[in-house]
């Protein structure tokens, strides 16, 4: 049924538009519904109808052109945050970016920790992370559904290429990805656009001396 809450209307056209600033895609037409589900049960058969895994603490996806999240209450259980109503309304611009990132990757989501690393960075959830000192970890997340946190640092990284390099280079790096199939050729990409290596030593030289 509809849902006429007004303060998740307002959120979700604000959100709207700064990922449309951000991505430069002048989203206007069929623009993406969001399906808030109530129950662990509404979940747990959502996931099945879509061919996803057993619900655990998954609190939100895309899928079939749209957002979906569990409800505030659901994620609150899941997720004890430290301040509900913000964190809530940041799972749902992360699920929303991910949308802007396929139109931009025309549905390519590799690496990984970029996929994520975009959509952590852009709905404002470094806030709530703890900052890494250094990196190592994130460039094993190439394929999904690999073991560890892919969310631990990709945010971090995401921001720092954006705050060093400006956005330009980065939806340069989503929209050519797609053509780069392997993690030694995504690597040559990345070192065509910045001209570093894409390397744990070279993201943390950038990571240290960027204050």
């Amino acid at each position: 049924k509809a849902n006429n809450n007004s303060e998740l209307i307002a959120y979700y056209n604000q959100a709207m538009k700064e990922l449309d600033d951000f991505y430069q895609l002048n989203w206007i037409y069929n623009r993406p519904n969001i399906f808030v589900l109530g129950t662990k049960e509404d979940v747990q058969k959502c996931r099945e109808d879509m061919g996803l895994g057993e619900f655990k603490t998954a609190s939100g996806w895309v899928g079939n052109g749209g957002v979906y999240v569990v409800s505030k209450e659901i994620y609150n259980e899941l997720m004890l945050p430290l301040n509900l109503n913000e964190q809530y309304l940041m799972l749902i611009k992360h699920e929303l970016s991910h949308l802007f990132f396929q139109h931009v990757s025309q549905f390519h989501s590799r690496p990984d920790w970029l996929w994520e690393g975009c959509a952590i960075y852009l709905s404002g959830q470094n806030k709530y992370k703890k900052k890494s000192e250094k990196f190592n970890g994130f460039l094993k997340f190439y394929e999904k559904n690999i073991e560890g946190n892919v969310y631990q640092e990709s945010g971090f990284v995401v921001q720092l290429l954006v705050d060093e390099f400006g956005k330009k280079k980065l939806l340069n790096l989503i929209k050519r990805a797609k053509d780069f199939n392997s993690v030694e050729e995504f690597q040559k990409l990345f070192k065509e656009i910045y001209n570093i290596e894409l390397s744990y030593s070279a993201i943390n030289e950038l990571w240290l001396n960027s204050g």
